[in-house]
């Protein structure tokens, strides 16, 4: 931990620079020997400084302030504003990138509300009083402001050998501040802190790339910090108030309701360098890093995510497909969910990246080892390649998106690679062009031929992700089909729908689908399959960032149907789920609406026999199944859907899904299920709908539904029918009297269950091995003209 009241942190790295000769002769009439002297192979040095500079009659004196306060004053008052020039210097002999943080030793009191941050080129400097509003200083924002963003001051440039980088910094206090602000110290030593890494500048024979992976400094030692617990102020073992733990250049937020092991009285944050995960696979291009984070003091079986700032531990400039984040839990490396930024985070095992900084941010409920990976996708150009299969050979992987591509054309053609694995070897990125999903149809036994021979197109083999994404799935059965056959291929069809359409007695592991977008019409499809038959096992699987919508058949996060089943595998179940992520970028919707539909965030529906077991499941997908125009159709047959599972052919008789579940054909062990603030509904009939000239409107008595994000829903649901007409004028258009007269019938939908029943009746919320976390309980209901209300 820092001993002085500012430090600057510093990394040496080395690079070794080799220069080989090559010597050869020939025969020759003349003969001339050249002889290279001096070459020089030797390791270059970083060396970051952070130096104050002062003015005098002869220049700019600098002086390093390692160890040294550059503000100093104790008599803050309104307007007072301090400015002082300071450069980052390279000393060293290879360019460096670096950026500049701000960090306290302590926690501020509400005087770091009232102190902004201001800077500008030092050229800048003036003995005079700055006016901070003539267009040459840029604001950072106060203090909290600057701490609130990580403490980032400023991304800096990458600065050469013997350079200097200067920059006029100036606090400021608010006029506005007020008497409260009197005798207050900011109650913490702030410190400002280079962090510096090697920069893509120097060049060997091949480039300027080879220092491209340089990481920021890490202690391998590993650093800690700690904070106390009230124990009193305890409920049920869970925190009733957040608590902040702050390290050196690292942080984690604890919310309430995180429960605490027993006896603990401190939370202890450790942050240290580890090997990264071994079962991960990534290209000949890519590199993987690990970090151990642990918080000793929350308990085991805590359900509720912590926000842990990690500070810039990766490169800088990954995009999206070059870097994973993978969490090991169970066992087994689960990849991780990025978002924007920690106001997005949601579920379980999500996390952030700056780009410009590398500083990563966790969200998550457990702690252990996480792995970083570098890799590239490969990008499919359309074509497909089937040279690399055989007869012969059991197992195949494929490294480029068109031998995947020549894998679903195989399929497609009848192999079913029963007892053959297929492997991949690299990230793909299907780009977006129309994808045809692997395999046709249902399994069926009249195309098994007399001699053995299996027509059916379908996958009954292992296919094993290798712990690598594909990216950028797209289906849309109306592109993928042609006018000429009235689309008849893909829809009202046993086609199926997904990344593969259809598999028997077959296992998917290993696998994250990202990007994917697919819509389709009366087809069973889920994002990875569309229709599962036999013995069928899923395995560390996530899927992140998918839109899926379809009409009139099953629809799952996952998978469409799970059917026929034997249970005589070694699980006892015909269909498995274990190490599941559907994650909250997920949305599951309705198209238009029917009888037959069954939407489900894992699954979305079960049919004959199937059984199923769930192991280490989270679901927490977006699921738009009461929408604007599904609800134009009969609202109440979508009771068939659900967190887990849709339409099970259960005709629960509970009235309102309270009780728990006995359900035998569903087993769950670690299921978490995360709602949000998206399930909510109301159903709405109006009086007799008429247009502007008196005419009855032939859509006159559908109903329709209104949701939180306001009159129009953002998924997959299109407006059929428009707003309703009262005398030619939108309802939401009316006073709150007339739209009052308007409505006829109302009644609030709240989704809340786990799995759905038969037509029009409500399924089961709770069921035993699930928890719930994060339910949101409100109901969106449309009182007048002027906006929505929520009705706990």
């Amino acid at each position: 931990m820092r001993e002085t009241k500012h430090s600057l942190l510093t990394s040496i790295t080395a690079l070794l620079l080799c220069f080989m000769m090559l010597v050869g002769t020939t025969l020759a009439w003349f003969t001339d020997i050249v002889s290279s002297s001096g070459n020089v192979i030797q390791s270059g040095t970083l060396d970051i400084d952070l130096a104050k500079g002062s003015l005098t009659d002869s220049g700019w004196v600098w002086e390093s302030t390692d160890g040294k306060a550059i503000f100093n004053y104790e008599k803050w008052e309104p307007g007072y504003t301090t400015t002082a020039v300071l450069a980052v210097e390279n000393h060293g002999t290879l360019s460096a990138k670096w950026i500049a943080k701000l960090e306290l030793d302590g926690t501020p009191t509400i005087l770091a509300d009232v102190i902004d941050i201001y800077v500008t080129s030092y050229h800048n400097y003036s003995t005079t009083r700055p006016d901070f509003t003539d267009g040459t200083w840029q604001k950072l924002g106060t203090v909290s402001d600057v701490l609130n963003n990580e403490g980032m001051l400023l991304p800096g440039e990458t600065i050469d050998p013997g350079r200097r980088q200067p920059i006029l910094v100036a606090l400021n206090m608010r006029t506005d501040a007020g008497n409260e602000y009197q005798d207050m110290d900011l109650g913490a030593n702030f410190n400002i802190k280079i962090l510096a890494t090697q920069a893509t500048t120097e060049s060997d024979s091949f480039g300027n790339d080879y220092d491209i992976d340089a990481k920021w400094p890490t202690v391998e030692g590993g650093e800690s910090a700690s904070a106390a617990i009230d124990r009193s102020s305890l409920l049920y073992g869970s925190l009733t108030n957040a608590i902040s733990i702050k390290g050196d250049g690292f942080s984690a937020t604890v919310p309430e309701d995180v429960k605490i092991a027993d006896g603990a009285t401190s939370l202890n944050l450790t942050v240290k360098s580890a090997d990264a995960d071994g079962n991960i696979t990534y290209g000949d291009d890519g590199s993987a890093t690990g970090f151990d984070v642990h918080i000793d003091g929350i308990a085991a079986d805590n359900t509720v995510p912590v926000i842990v700032n990690l500070g810039a531990i990766l490169p800088a400039g990954l995009d999206g497909t070059e870097l994973k984040l993978y969490h090991t839990e169970n066992g087994t490396p689960t990849q991780m969910t990025r978002v924007n930024s920690s106001a997005d985070f949601a579920i379980h095992n999500q996390y952030t990246y700056d780009p410009t900084t590398g500083a990563v941010s966790i969200y998550v409920a457990s702690f252990s080892v996480f792995s970083a990976v570098k890799t590239t996708a490969d990008l499919w150009d359309g074509t497909s390649n089937t040279s690399w299969y055989n007869e012969n050979d059991t197992e195949f992987t494929l490294e480029s998106a068109e031998q995947f591509a020549g894998f679903r054309d195989l399929v497609d053609g009848g192999n079913t690679f029963e007892g053959k694995t297929v492997k991949l070897g690299v990230d793909i990125d299907l780009t977006r062009i129309p994808f045809d999903p692997i395999g046709f149809g249902y399994w069926n036994e009249s195309k098994v031929d007399a001699n053995g021979n299996d027509k059916n197109t379908v996958f009954m083999g292992t296919f094993d992700g290798g712990n690598h994404t594909i990216y950028n799935l797209y289906e849309n059965c109306w592109e993928l089909d042609t006018p000429e056959n009235n689309y008849s291929t893909y829809t009202y069809s046993t086609a199926g729908a997904g990344l593969f359409a259809s598999i028997k007695d077959a296992t998917i592991k290993n696998l994250a689908v990202s990007g994917a977008e697919i819509v389709f019409e009366c087809v069973d499809m889920g994002v990875v399959v569309g229709y599962a038959q036999g013995e069928c096992q899923f395995e560390n699987i996530v899927v992140t960032d998918a839109k899926i919508a379809n009409y009139n058949r099953y629809t799952g996060g996952l998978v469409g149907e799970v059917s026929y089943g034997v249970d005589n595998n070694k699980d006892g179940y015909s269909h498995t789920f274990k190490n599941i992520t559907i994650d909250s970028t997920v949305t599951v919707s309705g198209l238009w609406g029917s009888f037959g539909c069954g939407m489900g965030g894992v699954i979305g529906g079960k049919w004959g026999d199937a059984t199923v077991l769930m192991e280490n499941v989270i679901s927490a997908p977006v699921m738009d199944v009461y929408n604007d125009v599904v609800s134009a159709y009969q609202w109440y047959a979508f009771r068939g859907c659900g967190m887990l599972i849709g339409h099970t052919e259960e005709p629960y008789s509970d009235g309102r899904h309270s009780g728990i579940a006995t359900a035998n054909f569903l087993k769950c062990e670690n299921v978490k299920v995360y709602y949000g603030d998206w399930v909510n509904y109301t159903y709405y009939e109006f009086a007799e709908q008429k247009d502007a000239e008196g005419n009855t409107l032939w859509y006159s008595n559908y109903p329709w539904v209104r949701a939180e994000a306001g009159e129009y829903c953002d998924a997959f649901s299109n407006i059929r029918y428009g707003i309703p007409l009262i005398n030619g004028v939108k309802v939401t258009e009316l006073s709150e009297e007339d739209f009052n007269a308007a409505v006829t019938s109302t009644t609030k939908i709240i989704f809340d269950q786990l799995y759905g029943a038969d037509r029009g009746m409500y399924g089961q919320a709770k069921h035993e091995g699930v928890t719930v976390i994060d339910s949101n309980k409100k109901t969106i209901y449309i009182q007048n003209n002027l906006g929505w209300e929520n009705l706990k």
